[in-house]
Order: C-alpha cells, then structure tokens, then sequence
C-alpha cells in the first residue's frame, strides 16, 4: 500500500532545494518547458539581529520584482476600485433562500400535478 506525503513531511525538503528562506509563508514555482524557472516567495523576517541579517541577505541574494496593479475591468469605468461592505448573514440568507426557491421550482416541474 503506498502511503501518502504530507506538506510537512515534503516542505523541508522543497525548502532546502529550493533554496527558500526561513520563515516561509508560501511559494509559487513555475516551470515551463524552454524557459527559466521563477519562484516567487513570501516570508517574514525575525525582528532580532539575525532578522536584520537576513534582510541584507534577501536584498543582496534576490530579486525584488514590482508586481503592476491589475487592468480595471471594463465595466468599472474610471478604474477606481470599488468595495461594498456585504453583511455576511444578509448574504447568507439571501443565497440559501435563492437556491431553496431554485429547487422547489425545479422539483415542482418534475413531479406529475394530479
């Protein structure tokens, strides 16, 4: 029977190959066939003196890479973001209730009307 890998047991492992600092958060590998491989990776720092150490190491050793704001969609005009604060029970209801009236509507056309 073969048995499963966890994350913990493979992280380390990916870590040191890798080469990812301490502190990981997480990483994304990406690997295509013909070109370079990239690994972008979030990490956090100690606040010690070796913290500070390793901020010079990220600095000397990395590669700091400005990621663009997304493109607005076209739908949203002016570009400017636009955020609604969703009561998440309101929200909630609202679904449940949709999908209930969904399904009474669906099964009411299934059954025979006597």
């Amino acid at each position: 029977m073969r048995t499963l890998v966890t994350p913990a047991e493979i992280y380390p492992a990916l870590q040191a190959l890798l080469g990812l600092p301490d502190h990981c958060v997480s990483f994304e590998l990406s690997a295509r066939a013909g070109k370079i491989v990239t690994v972008a990776c979030e990490h956090y720092i100690s606040l010690g003196p070796s913290g500070i150490k390793q901020l010079e190491r990220v600095f000397s050793e990395y590669e700091l890479v400005h990621k663009p704001a997304p493109a607005p969609a076209a739908d949203e005009g002016d570009g400017a973001a636009e955020f609604r604060v969703v009561d998440f029970d309101a929200w909630m209801r609202d679904r449940t209730e949709g999908a209930h009236r969904e399904f009474m509507d669906r099964t009411a056309r299934a059954l025979p009307c006597r």
